[in-house]
């Protein structure tokens, strides 16, 4: 039986349809702003090859990272997302997930901006640490098997950089950017692996559910770097003004 739904992203224009296959790829609902936390979840998919769907304990420490992330509500809301991790409250408090998980956390206050009012890297890479502190590590008492590090754009926002940064124990979390004339829309994708010179292999949890599709696709999960899955992909010399990678760029990795 086939369902026919609308997906989109970026330049693309391509209509899904859904066969009895089911997708590898976690995707997010028509109707939420969950992109950014699609990212980790398919970043974890992909590093340690443990489904959500197969291990209830996984499912449960999900649950608690959720209640333990800045501003979570806000990624049921339709087209909010992470906007207050980049414009928010002037300060947030929250439990650090530092270390292993048997380490009891400590408030800590965290700016939302720097001094020159660019976007702070600050509570995404703590949503993430907390993510992953919980759905990596098999019991309280162990370490957990994935870790995050932010990468500065200005170091790492190249070509070469950005393909050096994704290798067999590593993949890439970020935000791509598009602007025109009425609005600006960010979206997360998880970089899986690297084909040719030229293009990045990704995971995105919106292709497959999208209304803004108006061309028939099949909707097609294909096997890339490292054996990954992906079902989308980053021409990075398509990249301009109107779409770019922006300075919110997360190496996760193994441990």
């Amino acid at each position: 039986m086939r369902a026919l739904v609308k997906s989109t992203y970026g330049a693309l224009n391509l209509v899904a349809i859904i066969t009895k296959d089911i997708p590898k790829i976690y995707s997010q609902g028509a109707l939420d702003g969950g992109c950014f936390l699609y990212s980790v979840a398919n970043a974890y998919t992909t590093l340690l090859k443990r489904r959500f769907e197969k291990f209830p304990q996984l499912r449960q420490n999900w649950n608690k990272a959720l209640l333990n992330i800045p501003f979570a509500i806000d990624f049921l809301l339709y087209d909010i997302g992470t906007d207050r991790y980049n414009i928010g409250e002037k300060n947030y408090n929250i439990s650090t997930a530092k270390g292993i998980r048997k380490e009891r956390p400590k408030k800590t206050s965290y700016k939302l901006r720097n001094q020159d009012g660019e976007d702070d890297h600050t509570l995404f890479l703590l949503a993430i640490k907390t993510i992953l502190y919980e759905i990596s590590a098999e019991n309280p008492n162990k370490k957990p098997k994935l870790d995050v590090k932010y990468l500065p754009y200005e170091k790492y926002g190249t070509r070469r950089e950005l393909r050096k940064s994704i290798d067999k124990n590593s993949v890439l979390v970020l935000c791509i950017s598009h602007t025109d004339n009425q609005e600006d829309l960010d979206h997360w994708v998880c970089v899986t692996g690297k084909s040719g010179s030229n293009r990045l292999e990704v995971a995105c949890s919106w292709i497959l559910l999208n209304p803004d599709r108006d061309q028939e696709y099949k909707y097609v999960e294909r096997k890339g770097f490292q054996n990954r899955i992906h079902n989308d992909w980053i021409t990075l010399s398509n990249l301009d003004d109107s779409d770019f990678i922006s300075d919110l760029i997360f190496k996760i990795y193994k441990r």
